[in-house]
């Protein structure tokens, strides 16, 4: 009788290897997803986190970037908060409305740009998690659409004071930096997101948020933002002229082919980059498990069931040119709306080629937090990467001045 149940668990273990190491080479979803995806190149990353009701994917996406930064400098495996950088970048748009809205050329969006998470971490580091969750307001999950609308509607007020005009001879509203707006600024957020801290123990040590950056080995000057469009010279930096870039930050614009060159280079030498990217709703699998660029024309026109469909099996992908990646842009249906992580390149039955994306919806859909996007996608519909400068071909940093 020992016998036979050592004989079961045998085949038991033997069963849950052999699921567990299929599970790993040939990724398929659930029954809405015929394609199955076997790794070509899986980069170690942190856990799938959830952004919530806040419009920071940005945040999410960079800040899982430089974990994994961390992980592969061996310099360990941590969760660091979205949160405190929020918190900055929130003060660093607010500090540019107060001086420029009056000119009508600055905005103040919920979201950002991926420069945002290592420019505000040079400036003032960062903290883990547990030292600083952004969730003051009561919720385990982030809500920030009160927080924004109560700090917008501040400095709108705040902005603004009655004047009296002598050439109207009547009272107006004149623009106004009021001496008090950055102390009742900061009391907002630390109503609704908590006090900044200064220095904390964490596992076992004491830091302040710059010391704590400074342990992770994450050097903003290593890595470069790319992007690819034809309204603005090859190989020169461009301001990326998308709303959400309030910061106005730059990047190096490259030949289409360059660029998805870099992308793929970048995670075949075990380097994961940051994605900035329009979700291209009509490209999307039901479950939003995977993104692809069907070569199949009036796909924006088919109803639902028939564009279900082209997910059922594998199938040829359009080539990108350049054109297609401007006409996109000017036409706004290549906007910045999503940011995400690539984390690895994988290879669909027929051999197309899709990178691993992790989000940050938590761990929804069939890939559980995780979602496939063809190559051609990804150079299709990316406003900007960010990859490390180490990528990069020498021919190609002599060109930029790198």
């Amino acid at each position: 009788m020992k016998s036979n149940i050592l004989t079961r668990s045998l085949s038991t273990l033997l069963i849950l290897v052999i699921s567990a190491f299929l599970s790993l080479n040939a990724q398929q979803a659930d029954n809405d997803i015929g394609l199955e995806f076997t790794p070509i190149k899986d980069i170690p990353t942190t856990t799938v986190k959830s952004q919530g009701g806040s419009s920071t994917c940005w945040c999410f996406a960079m800040t899982s970037f430089i974990e994994t930064e961390a992980m592969r400098m061996g310099n360990g495996t941590h969760d660091l908060s979205e949160m405190y950088t929020v918190y900055h970048t929130y003060l660093g748009k607010a500090n540019r409305w107060v001086r420029l809205h009056r000119y009508d050329i600055a905005n103040f969006p919920p979201g950002g740009a991926l420069n945002d998470v290592p420019d505000m971490m040079e400036l003032y580091g960062c903290v883990p998690e547990e030292v600083y969750d952004g969730l003051e307001y009561g919720t385990e999950r982030h809500s920030h659409r009160e927080i924004h609308k109560v700090l917008k509607s501040y400095l709108e007020t705040i902005s603004t004071k009655r004047q009296y005009n002598s050439r109207s001879e009547s009272y107006e509203n004149a623009a106004y930096i009021s001496p008090m707006w950055e102390k009742g600024f900061k009391g907002l957020l630390n109503t609704w997101l908590g006090e900044i801290p200064g220095e904390f123990n964490y596992r076992g040590k004491s830091y302040t948020p710059l010391s704590f950056a400074s342990s992770l080995g994450f050097d903003r000057d290593n890595y470069v933002l790319l992007s690819s469009f034809n309204h603005v010279p090859f190989y020169k930096e461009f301001v990326i002229e998308v709303p959400d870039n309030w910061s106005q930050g730059t990047a190096y614009n490259l030949p289409v082919d360059e660029f998805a060159e870099i992308i793929e280079n970048s995670i075949m030498k075990g380097y994961s980059v940051a994605w900035a990217s329009d979700m291209g709703d009509q490209f999307t699998a039901s479950g939003g498990g995977v993104w692809m660029l069907p070569d199949v024309e009036g796909i924006e026109k088919m109803k639902r069931e028939e564009k279900k469909a082209l997910f059922d099996e594998p199938m040829a992908q359009k080539e990108v040119t350049q054109e297609m990646r401007q006409k996109g842009y000017d036409g706004f249906y290549t906007t910045d709306d999503h940011a995400m992580h690539l984390v690895g390149l994988a290879r669909d039955q027929d051999g197309n080629k899709y990178y691993r994306v992790k989000n940050s919806w938590g761990l929804q859909g069939p890939f559980k937090g995780y979602q496939y996007a063809s190559e051609e996608f990804v150079v299709y519909k990316s406003t900007s990467v960010l990859v490390h400068k180490d990528v990069l071909p020498r021919q190609l940093k002599n060109k930029l001045g790198l």
